[in-house]
């Protein structure tokens, strides 16, 4: 009988096979590829967004912090009988200038003081202080502030509020400008109760109301 033949040898079915596998290798290799890159990628958009959010909060902190100079206003009260710019107050305004200095502020700031017309007793030889709270308003000896009227210019701006002054704008080499305005007694109208329904502790409150002093800060524009 004739001999049968040898089968076939799968030779081409093996190089398929070897290709696909070819084929499968270079295929991960280069999707590895592509998510280690997406991953780097990813991670530098991270990067990206951070230093772009840090860099906002700076710059709405900037912007912050000049909307809060422009519009920033210290007032303090001024007791009766005392000097309005000495004291706590010069303290304050050197610590207030202080910080501005440190954080190179440029502008100006505005000293202002004015005083109220309070409800006193006394005599003009004895000099005049607060009248009781309790009595009416309209038995005050003397309603306004002869205390004020009496200050010398050099207790109004006294020698170390001008060495104040002159020591910022020297440091600052300009940079800062202090101004100092006397606003007086004037008040609007409505600012003091009726005398004859309102008790003495009633006026004076209105009264240490105007009496104070204040600062305001105005940055310097910017360079158009």
């Amino acid at each position: 009988p004739p001999q049968a033949a040898p089968p076939p040898r799968p030779v081409a079915w093996i190089a398929l096979a070897a290709a696909a596998c070819v084929v499968a290798l270079v295929a991960g290799y280069f999707g590895w590829r592509e998510h280690q890159a997406a991953v780097a990628l990813a991670a530098r958009l991270e990067d990206s967004a951070r230093a772009l959010a840090a860099a906002q909060g700076e710059v709405a902190a900037a912007r912050q912090a000049a909307h809060a100079d422009s519009g920033r206003a210290d007032r303090l009260a001024v007791p009766y009988g005392e000097p309005p710019l000495a004291g706590q107050r010069l303290t304050a305004l050197a610590a207030l200038l202080a910080d501005l200095e440190g954080r190179g502020f440029a502008g100006t700031v505005t000293v202002t003081s004015a005083a109220g017309d309070f409800c006193l007793t006394g005599h003009p030889t004895e000099g005049y202080g607060l009248a009781p709270g309790e009595m009416p308003a309209n038995r005050c000896d003397v309603v306004g502030n002869p205390y004020e009227e009496s200050l010398k210019p050099a207790e109004r701006d006294p020698p170390a509020l001008a060495a104040l002054i002159a020591g910022v704008a020297e440091r600052s080499h300009g940079a800062i400008e202090v101004r100092v305005e006397h606003a007086g007694r004037a008040a609007p109208p409505g600012a003091y109760p009726s005398a004859p329904d309102a008790s003495a502790a009633q006026w004076n409150a209105a009264a240490a109301a105007r009496n104070y002093v204040e600062f305001s800060v105005a940055p310097r524009p910017a360079a158009p």
